[in-house]
């Protein structure tokens, strides 16, 4: 084990979730996912969210969705904003009834997270909801995001708004390398 790790070690071993947290990350890139697992489980028990969101993304990883919207559940309903995002990106992947993946999408939008806005966007208009989606996209565009600036020209170009081509041009200018269709 490296310095570094060892430090990390005797400090989690003394109750530093901090600690705990970061050397799973550091086991985590070495490849020790099971000995991660340990450490993050630790942590996240004692109540540390980013812990939660490690193990959800860990397990995740792993192909174990349930055990990862379990992490990702108990880490949002605590307030972390990324678990939020993911817990909506595990509910929707899930299919079926996506309304619990519309709530998570829609609480990490109300923090600003552009990223969520634009996958609430997808949900809704997938669900036929398009002025929720269009309203998503656009407080996401308007915020500077590229890929919501594209969708929202893809749906206001659906209905032959002119207001499309502006959107359109504002994704290639940040760089959005879309096709129009």
């Amino acid at each position: 084990m490296s310095d570094e790790a060892e430090v990390l070690r005797q400090a989690a071993e003394a109750g530093d979730t901090d600690a705990a947290c970061s050397l799973g990350l550091l086991l985590r890139e070495r490849g020790e996912t099971e000995e991660a697992e340990r450490w993050f489980r630790q942590a996240a028990e004692a109540g540390d969210t980013q812990a939660m969101f490690n193990l959800g993304a860990l397990r995740f990883a792993g192909g174990d969705s349930d055990a990862a919207e379990r992490w990702f559940r108990q880490a949002a309903e605590a307030g972390h904003v990324k678990a939020m995002y993911n817990l909506g990106v595990v509910l929707h992947l899930r299919g079926g009834d996506t309304s619990d993946a519309v709530h998570w999408y829609r609480q990490a939008a109300e923090t600003g997270d552009l990223g969520a806005m634009v996958n609430l966007g997808l949900l809704l208009k997938e669900r036929g909801d398009i002025e929720g989606a269009e309203r998503a996209y656009r407080e996401a565009a308007e915020a500077g995001d590229m890929d919501a600036m594209f969708y929202l020209g893809k749906l206001l170009d659906e209905r032959a708004d002119l207001e499309a081509d502006s959107w359109f041009q504002r994704a290639a200018e940040a760089g959005h390398m879309g096709e129009r269709n």
